[in-house]
């Protein structure tokens, strides 16, 4: 039972950290410059802790029967978390306008590996279900 802990726990932190580079990367397309790691490490983190508590409140708030769009609370929030912790070089905040589009920039290409994964996984398990008869 403390594989499935160590495994869910690997599968977080690298996730994270995957996500914080796609923070870097997002705000060097839309901003031009290279965040610091550990301000885009935190600034996934902060998101993701963010995100699961206001869209599971608001499950719980609405009832189960409506689904909260988590993608727009994730934009939101991914915005207005780089504007307050991502700093443009000179030490000024990035901007809400600029930390939108790179939150945006970030959920877009999530949704495309998200979608990439899923095919590979399902053309897999249909090859192994193939195989097996």
């Amino acid at each position: 039972m403390e594989d499935i802990g160590q495994m869910i726990g690997t599968v977080l932190v690298v996730n994270l950290i995957g996500v914080g580079v796609l923070v870097m990367a997002s705000v060097r397309i839309v901003s031009g410059f290279w965040p610091t790691i550990p301000r885009a490490l935190l600034c996934a983190t902060l998101v993701f802790i963010l995100t699961a508590l206001v869209a599971w409140s608001m499950q719980f708030a609405f009832g189960s029967n409506n689904h909260v769009p988590t993608w727009a609370i994730m934009l939101v929030l991914n915005a207005v978390v780089m504007n307050s912790l991502i700093r443009k070089p000179d030490g000024a905040p990035m901007g809400l306008l600029a930390a939108g589009l790179a939150a945006l920039v970030q959920i877009a290409v999530e949704a495309a590996v998200i979608v990439v994964l899923a095919i590979v996984l399902g053309l897999s398990i249909f090859e192994a279900v193939q195989n097996a008869h």
